[in-house]
């Protein structure tokens, strides 16, 4: 039986702690209200059908409580105003345009959908969202059901919030706000499900789409698909990000694009958090109008066949925090900085680095990405190479510092940028670039600026006749994905290629374990080569894919402490393992000591990109450790992090998903006296630019013999060097400041 709710007749009213059974028989009426305490239950096949101007409301700490088979049908033209009620269990089918009359002020705006409750928004059916209306879906089998062409409202400021393994499911639903120039806020996704949104349009959701899980606790997994979705913002005010992910979450976001008025719509396309190895695949995007294409912090994405266009002068297509993966056949332009990369080692394969304005590759702290393909016995398989940076950069096409360790030799990359640097870059003796093509022909040699070696270059490559390549081989991505790597049999061998290759086949075997044990000998006995720090991450990644428990982290972190003390290695394998030895805490939920870790890191670095690295992390695990995966609070908090987090990629203060330039920028180069002066053993060398550009800071003896370089490329700021005299005679030293034409000496003094 069911009861239909028509026009003309009465008023139901569930009053205060007041019960009121639905047994299944007939009954009219015209509003029904359920009011605070108030029950209102249907028993098994009871259905309430609401037509034509007809209400239901529930009323702040009212209860619909129904049987799984049971069901309430809002029909076209009636009024759902729910100010603050729980619905448990049982169907609601929304069919048609659904009014929401709740305009009144209301203390309880958070309402619950609990113990596998349905919201079906049928076919070609709208549903509005108030104000300041929080709308949580809670329980394994509870959930959102959005059929083709529906539509959501949202008022000012209004989210969705799936947690405990409630999911959402649409397919061609416009989610936008009822007033085209305010911005709801965004969806929040937790916990245990598979949840997907295709087709979609996002619309002024100032936070768009946010899924997360702790990441503390190896095993527990989402899955959300958001594919062929639009993100537009139609206002005149940069929203936060279009995706966001944190914890281990499988995730697929592929097909999406973005539309904005603004040249900077949103501060990021896609912000990634503590996403283990194999978990989030990115492809076949157009991210547009944004300030930071994709952002990766700790985690390790497949990265392919997206379109990132930015503003000339600002923020990084491609940005990497001891962030990994596969990033390949991307085209990416008018950054500042087309792929920025701190602690990072990601394989970079035939990707297209267009228009930066300062630096199409931009290195630093310990990175070491792979430009290369690499060969393991008679196999050569393209891993990475033949990337194209072109442009008129105002620095260079390539910048590291001397902690890095590019791997290009080889590599066929076509480095075609004019009016600027092919290299700058400190290094250490020779770099093997060979095999790449680098615009002129011949090479200038005057376009390698390097401080402390020289850039080995020829044979070169002539930019077109790439080797051949016999067949291909597929490697696994998840969502029915595959990565296609192209082979060629070879007749020659190349010892620590070789064993890193057939690492790296037992990972795309899934023979996790065996790869382990590979990567370390490659680790242990290819110590000052250029595979060890990729090496080193790769090991961890391989932990991650096996979804590892809290015990491996634990023996990898003893591991990794091992590797951190033993002074044969490079510094840079080094300090890579001390990252991962933090991160190993993470994993066994150690955040309070691993946030204590970044502190000190940070404190020993202020002012250079390895103290930004702490900074971020610690800010990173700060908020893990305040909210972990828990979105059913103020999603407020999440929003003020992504903003921090953003601040610290871009090198700017952002409030209010604002951007603006600190005003402190100085009007001329300076260089200060060195504090303290005299000295024992360690001051502190600051100085002043007025405009971004590549910096030298370098100390001589009395001798005129340099004992210390410091070089980078920076922003206009102010910074500071520390210089450790430890290991240095007493006497008068002189210190230098350079960048462009400006040079400026100062002496100080060296007591013990």
């Amino acid at each position: 039986m069911s009861i239909f709710l028509r026009a003309f007749q009465c008023t139901l009213s569930v009053k205060y702690d007041e019960e009121i059974l639905v047994p299944g028989q007939s009954s009219w009426y015209t509003k029904l209200f359920v009011q605070g305490y108030g029950v209102l239950r249907l028993n098994p096949s009871a259905r309430v059908v609401f037509e034509q101007t007809n209400w239901l409301t529930l009323e702040c700490y009212s209860k619909v409580i129904m049987d799984p088979s049971s069901m309430i049908i809002m029909e076209s033209g009636s009024k759902f105003c729910n100010r603050g009620g729980t619905i448990n269990g049982g169907k609601i089918s929304i069919n048609g345009i659904i009014r929401t009359p709740c305009n009144a002020p209301n203390p309880c705006t958070d309402n619950y959908m609990k113990d596998s409750s349905l919201i079906i928004l049928e076919e070609d059916s709208e549903l509005e969202i108030p104000d300041s209306t929080t709308y949580i879906f809670e329980g394994n089998e509870t959930a959102l059901i959005c059929k083709d062409s529906s539509t959501i409202k949202f008022g000012k400021g209004s989210k969705l919030i799936f947690k405990d393994g409630a999911r959402i499911s649409a397919n061609n639903t416009k989610f936008m706000s009822y007033d085209s120039t305010e911005a709801w806020d965004g969806i929040y996704i937790t916990g245990d499900s598979y949840d997907t949104l295709k087709n979609c349009t996002f619309e002024n959701a100032e936070n768009g789409v946010n899924i997360g899980s702790s990441g503390l606790r190896p095993g527990i997994l989402t899955t959300t698909l958001i594919t062929n979705c639009t993100f537009n913002n139609r206002t005149n005010t940069k929203f936060s990000n279009q995706v966001y992910v944190y914890g281990n979450n499988p995730t697929l976001i592929s097909g999406c694009n973005t539309e904005s008025d603004l040249s900077e719509g949103f501060s990021n396309a896609v912000l990634l958090e503590y996403c283990g190895a194999g978990y989030v695949v990115i492809t076949d995007n157009n991210f547009d109008n944004i300030s930071c294409g994709i952002a990766a912090i700790q985690s390790s994405p497949y990265i392919a066949r997206n379109v990132i266009t930015g503003p000339a002068s600002n923020g990084a297509g491609i940005s990497l925090d001891n962030s990994n993966g596969t990033i390949e056949y991307n085209k990416i332009y008018n950054f500042e900085n087309s792929i920025y990369c701190l602690y990072s080692s990601p394989y970079l394969l035939k990707n297209t680095f267009s228009d930066a304005d300062e630096i199409n590759l931009h290195l630093s702290s310990y990175s070491a990405p792979i430009l290369k393909p690499v060969t393991s016995g008679t196999i050569t398989r393209w891993l990475g190479g033949n990337n194209l940076f072109t442009g008129t950069p105002n620095g260079s096409a390539f910048n590291f510092s001397g902690d890095c360790a590019p791997l290009m030799d080889s590599g066929y990359n076509v480095i075609s940028v004019s009016e600027a640097y092919y290299i700058s870059a400190e290094i250490s003796g020779d770099f093997n670039a060979t095999l790449n093509n680098w615009y002129d022909d011949p090479p200038d040699p005057d376009l390698f600026e390097t401080s402390g070696g020289r850039i080995v270059y020829e044979p070169y490559f002539d930019g077109t006749s790439l080797p051949t390549t016999d067949y291909y081989e597929l490697n696994s991505l998840g969502f029915g994905m595959y990565d296609s790597v192209y082979v060629k049999d070879l007749t020659e061998t190349s010892t620590v290629d070789s064993y890193f290759m057939q690492a790296y086949m037992k990972e795309m075997e899934a023979d996790y374990s065996s790869a382990i044990i590979k990567y370390k000998y490659v680790v242990s006995d290819f110590k000052t080569t250029s595979y060890a720090p990729v090496a080193i991450a790769r090991i961890f990644a391989c932990l991650e894919k096996a979804n590892s428990s809290t015990g491996a982290f634990q023996q990898i972190q003893g591991y990794y402490s091992g590797i951190n003390s033993d002074t044969g290695n490079t510094t840079t394998v080094r300090e890579l393992a001390e990252d991962f030895m933090i991160k190993s805490k993470v994993k066994q939920g150690m955040i309070e000591e691993a946030i204590s870790d970044y502190n000190a890191i940070y404190q020993a670095n202020t002012g250079n990109s390895t103290g930004v690295h702490a900074l971020l992390n610690k800010a990173c695990l700060e908020h893990m450790l305040t909210f972990g995966d828990n979105m059913s609070g103020s999603t407020s908090g999440y929003s003020e992090h992504k903003a921090k987090l953003l601040s610290l990629l871009l090198g700017k203060e952002i409030k209010n998903n604002h951007i603006s330039i600190n005003n402190t920028i100085p009007g001329n180069f300076k260089l200060y006296q060195n504090y303290p002066n005299p000295f024992n053993p360690v001051t502190s060398i600051k100085y002043d630019i007025p405009k971004d550009n590549f910096v030298n800071v370098r100390i001589y003896d009395l001798l005129g013999r340099e004992v210390f370089s410091s070089g980078e490329f920076k922003k206009a700021g102010s910074y500071e060097v520390k210089f450790d005299g430890t290991n240095f005679a007493s006497g008068m030293y002189f210190y230098s400041l350079e960048s462009g034409s400006f040079r400026e000496t100062k002496k100080m003094v060296l007591i013990k």
